[in-house]
């Protein structure tokens, strides 16, 4: 096996060029894997899961979400109606800022925990047991609930800021780590 010294990635003997990042290998010694690739189960090195597969997870989860949130929601149009920020129209009754706030709070924190429990759980959430991807830690093992939370709440708030770079940065990077796996120390792999 040969290490890119750019990625990290390990790639068999008998390629020329990083198949993560596109570096050029030739000048790189064949060494063997590290231990914890065959602990982990994964063979000799981790097949990383790139931007689309993760996208299609997402999109996924937002269906799972959606269903999940569906009581809420019409808790709420029940409850009001629909929402009149600032005097700007509606058809129904008006529901007070105040309360619209509590609605996106108790959505978001039924996201937060949606994401956080299963990833700490069970390394992978709905969408990413159907499209057949986890996440993992960089050492290949299971993720630890603290882990988990860092990941999927302060480190999707940073991907999710300069307009969903963060996200974007899964297609372009060599291990495949958006910036929340950065943050995180985690992989997103096949498996």
């Amino acid at each position: 096996m040969k290490a890119c010294p750019r990625c990290g990635l390990l790639n068999p003997e008998e390629y020329n060029f990083c198949s993560g990042c596109g570096h050029r290998l030739a000048d790189v010694t064949p060494q063997a894997p590290p231990f914890f690739a065959y602990q982990a189960g994964v063979g000799a090195y981790p097949r990383y899961a790139g931007f689309w597969i993760r996208f299609a997870a997402a999109f996924i989860d937002g269906l799972v979400l959606s269903v999940i949130v569906l009581p809420l929601n019409l808790v709420f149009w029940a409850v009001g109606g629909n929402v009149n920020f600032l005097g700007i129209g509606g058809l129904g009754g008006e529901v007070s800022l105040g309360l619209s706030f509590l609605f996106n709070l108790i959505r978001t924190l039924i996201t937060w925990a949606y994401y956080t429990y299963l990833t700490g759980r069970y390394g992978s959430t709905l969408g990413k047991k159907l499209v057949g991807i986890r996440v993992v830690g960089e050492d290949l093992q299971p993720l630890s609930f603290a882990t988990a939370a860092l990941r999927e709440i302060p480190g999707k708030l940073i991907s999710g800021m300069v307009f969903m770079l963060g996200y974007a940065w899964a297609g372009f990077d060599g291990r495949k780590q958006a910036w929340h796996d950065k943050l995180a120390g985690t992989l997103v792999v096949y498996g």
